[in-house]
């Protein structure tokens, strides 16, 4: 499933071991910028979450993958 935006209620949504693509602005900086943006939210959110984000953006097709992962 892809989506247009990272936000908190997203990322609280996602079950453990839920991976979610979300579509990011083509043109830069707008692409850099929101994959950065996502990152930081997905950072900050995990400990109040008690899980560990994975990321990883691809900039040639201008997404942003994340993983919500336990806490080792």
């Amino acid at each position: 499933m892809n989506e247009r935006k990272v936000t908190s209620d997203a990322l609280r949504e996602m079950a453990l071991g839920e991976t979610r693509v979300f579509v990011l602005p083509r043109q830069e900086p707008g692409l850099s910028q929101a994959a950065n943006s996502g990152k930081t939210l997905a950072y900050r959110l995990q400990r109040e979450l008690c899980c560990k984000f994975t990321a990883t953006t691809d900039f040639d097709n201008a997404t942003l993958t994340l993983t919500k992962n336990a806490q080792p």
